[in-house]
């Protein structure tokens, strides 16, 4: 082999010897730079775990009996519990954003709900609108329906549940073990509807103040058109809902009718 065989052969492979240091070199240094990337995150994980255990430690209440609830846009919704008898069928519509905090044990009992709050669901689920209804009515998160609980810009009742066209029937539950006991006549829910988007609002806690939330009462179900179900406590004296909506003339009287048709069930048979 002459020499110039040899220069260039010794060439070639000091140019491999350059080109595998420098790949295993950024190979090491792109791992630590990970490394630290990853250790930085897992830092601030931890931090925020500390911080969420360090307020539930500092909470003399810790163990709350939560209502499953999330808050999304002012609004705060309570799940809904699908009965075994009812067929439902929900679509998803469009996100509307993403749960941020979850309450269950770490919140306190006088922990103000925000937007983004949840009590079960974990941070980061997607919460949904339900495809066909307005999102201020219902929404769904994890495969599970929320319904509107508490709206405070609502200033009526068809503010608060906005349900005149989503509603299949109304049923009226004993108050004794929540079945069925009576459906409204189409008539008096196509009634009931009408007069609903009419009825005013109050503060619940004034309500309460003023004892209007006491007295005979009866459970009503509203079935909306997809099956998802909830309910609303209505007093018959005053002519109030839990919900704090003040029922008018025209209320009272479809509800009084749909209790005698029950009182002239029961004397039929």
């Amino acid at each position: 082999m002459n020499i110039s065989k040899i220069k260039i052969l010794i060439s070639i492979i000091v140019i491999i010897l350059i080109y595998t240091s420098s790949i295993t070199i950024r190979n090491y240094f792109y791992d630590v730079v990970s490394e630290g990337e990853e250790y930085k995150e897992s830092e601030q994980i931890n931090k925020d775990l500390d911080h969420l255990y360090k307020d539930r430690k500092e909470c003399p209440d810790a163990e709350i009996s939560w209502v499953d609830t999330l808050k999304i846009n002012d609004i705060r919704y309570e799940s809904n519990k699908y009965r075994g008898d009812t067929t439902i069928q929900v679509e998803n519509g469009n996100e509307i954003g993403k749960v941020s905090y979850t309450m269950a044990g770490y919140a306190c009992s006088d922990h103000k709900m925000k937007n983004g709050d949840a009590t079960y669901l974990d941070i980061n689920t997607p919460i949904y609108e339900v495809r066909g209804y307005p999102s201020n009515l219902i929404v769904s998160a994890n495969n599970q329906v929320y319904v509107v609980y508490n709206n405070m810009k609502a200033k009526t009742a068809d503010e608060l549940f906005p349900m005149k066209n989503f509603v299949n029937k109304i049923y009226i539950q004993s108050t004794d073990d929540g079945s069925r006991i009576h459906t409204f006549s189409q008539f008096s829910k196509n009634m009931f509807l009408e007069e609903w988007y009419k009825l005013k609002l109050r503060d619940v806690q004034t309500l309460i103040d003023e004892r209007k939330l006491e007295g005979k009462r009866i459970f009503l179900e509203i079935e909306l058109n997809n099956g998802i179900t909830f309910w609303q406590t209505y007093w018959i004296d005053t002519n109030t809902f839990h919900s704090g909506v003040i029922g008018n003339e025209k209320i009272k009287r479809i509800v009084g009718n749909e209790l005698k048709n029950i009182n002239q069930s029961i004397k039929n048979n």
